[in-house]
């Protein structure tokens, strides 16, 4: 709520029951009006709590399962074989109900399987999980793309399967008997088309120098702003962006880092796919989010007063620092140091701040950007430090 003794430029403003009223027609009269404002940059604010947010009005997040949490419906019928209905089940060797588990036999081939046929989509990934109890020999997990896993052991067991048609166990050792049990197939990843290279497992997705995309259908229009976040984590080569793809591409920056990055772009071409390309790189990446910034809301000042904050309101500017809180890029250069990503809490209580660590050289410590100015302009700087 603003104060009563709020002032605009030239014009005295008081409140009036719960709107901010101002004088357009004399000094002694006032008509109670909204206070219209306009911002055409993103800005930030301090809360209540003393941390830095965003600033503005966004719409519903149009990204589908971009924390890659999603888990589909139960593909398996009675996989606590709790009924003797093994219906779903094929392979070789012997196969039975035994105590509410699946008993599996070698019987004089060379392997005996368990195999549910027919229930995998192969654009799509899929988390299985089973339990296992072994006899001599070894097991393997086939068809998933991630490629056979042996398993030399009894045990709870969970993969990410991309296969084109089944869920398959099988043994290589000659005269076996073991044991299935709590088996279980889900979809996850859902929304996202999974290219070659690309992968999930834990909730975030993995790439691995790949060749094909990562891609969500969603709608995005011309001349619309909106706002895109994602987070890199294990980070071991290469690079990656975000994209959207319809009748033109519209792009993110190169990232080659850990860390969380946000851009805003106002797009000149309606899209209908948004997408992180192939490329070269090797890491994870999580928590993709785009939403479309639809306006603005008031920037509050909490320093004096807790119950009753004032407006706080400034000149439009722009930030001639592009990325004044990626140390990493180019523009920023380290003299007689070096730094390191997501080491302290930042502004706004996450950690992602940058540390700045001193070379042994006994000179001057610098982290740098060259600016250009213009004579007699007025510029302001601003630094978040801690010691």
């Amino acid at each position: 709520m603003a104060k009563p003794n709020f002032t605009l430029p030239n014009k005295p403003a008081i409140k009036s029951g719960s709107i901010l009223s101002y004088n357009y027609t004399d000094d002694f009269t006032f008509v109670p009006a909204p206070l219209t404002f306009n911002r055409d940059s993103a800005a930030t604010r301090v809360n209540e709590k003393g941390l830095i947010e965003d600033v503005g009005y966004f719409g519903p997040e149009l990204v589908q399962n971009g924390d890659f949490s999603e888990i589909g419906e139960e593909l398996i019928v009675n996989g606590d074989f709790s009924s003797s209905d093994i219906s779903m089940i094929t392979g070789a060797g012997a196969r039975s109900e035994v105590n509410n588990e699946l008993k599996i036999e070698e019987n004089g081939l060379a392997f005996s399987q368990v195999m549910y046929k027919g229930i995998l989509d192969s654009s799509k990934i899929y988390k299985a999980t089973f339990d296992i109890t072994l006899g001599t020999g070894s097991y393997e997990i086939h068809g998933t793309t991630q490629g056979a896993v042996s398993i030399y052991s009894s045990g709870s067991y969970t993969f990410y399967l991309k296969s084109t048609e089944r869920f398959y166990v099988g043994s290589n050792g000659v005269g076996d008997v073991w044991y299935m049990d709590n088996v279980s197939i889900k979809e996850v990843g859902q929304n996202w088309t999974f290219g070659t290279g690309w992968s999930m497992g834990n909730g975030v997705v993995s790439l691995n120098a790949p060749t094909g995309n990562l891609d969500q259908i969603l709608n995005a229009t011309s001349g619309s702003k909106y706002r895109v976040t994602f987070t890199i984590s294990n980070y071991v080569s290469g690079d990656i962006r975000w994209r959207f793809t319809g009748t033109s591409n519209e792009n993110g920056t190169l990232r080659s880092a850990n860390g969380t990055y946000t851009e805003e772009i106002t797009l000149t071409n309606s899209q209908s796919v948004f997408r992180f390309p192939a490329t070269g790189g090797v890491m994870d990446i999580d928590n993709i989010s785009v939403i479309e910034v639809l306006g603005d809301k008031p920037r509050i000042d909490y320093s004096d007063s807790l119950t009753e904050p004032s407006l706080l309101l400034e000149p439009q500017s722009t930030n001639r620092l592009t990325y004044s809180e990626d140390f990493t890029q180019s523009i920023w250069t380290n003299a007689r140091s070096s730094g390191a990503t997501n080491q302290i809490i930042a502004p706004d209580g996450t950690a992602t701040g940058y540390k700045l660590i001193d070379s042994t050289d006994n000179n001057t410590h610098l982290l740098y950007s060259t600016q250009t100015v213009t004579t007699s302009s007025v510029f302001a700087f601003s630094v978040f430090k801690k010691g």
